[in-house]
């Protein structure tokens, strides 16, 4: 399953999901990472069912790279767990930047590529897979 695959598991998908933690495994080639996702429902007049949020680990498996881009400098920092825009800031056709689109076009055809925006940072997480699930984490 691709990264756009798993998150369309999500009401919201990981939109606004606030970044947790993550681990990554060179050796077995995967990564982890939990966030506490939004999946309330936005048409919801009930305040607590709108804004319902829940933990959940994103989990890729033949992990091909991971990138995570410096903080701009320039920003500042917030405090706080980081918050993150969804992934597929670069799928449909979008090219990725410079420094990464030499890398993504020597992907094998089974792996996908994504990213997210940190708004915290101000900055990209980059990675490319070869499968991505979601599974949420029970209270």
């Amino acid at each position: 399953m691709t990264l756009a695959e798993a998150e369309a598991t999500l009401p919201n998908g990981l939109h606004d999901a606030e970044l947790l933690g993550f681990r990554v495994d060179y050796v077995a080639r995967t990564a982890e990472f939990q966030f506490n996702a939004w999946v309330g429902d936005l048409n919801s007049k009930d305040e607590a069912v709108r804004e319902k949020h829940q933990d959940v680990k994103l989990l890729l498996h033949g992990l091909q790279f991971l990138v995570i881009d410096e903080p701009d400098p320039a920003y500042g920092f917030h405090s706080g767990t980081p918050r993150i825009g969804g992934f597929g800031a670069w799928t449909g056709g979008n090219t990725p930047p410079a420094k990464i689109a030499a890398v993504v076009a020597k992907l094998p055809t089974t792996a996908f590529y994504d990213s997210t925006f940190v708004d915290d940072w101000n900055s990209f997480i980059h990675l490319a897979a070869e499968d991505a699930e979601i599974k949420l984490i029970e209270e």
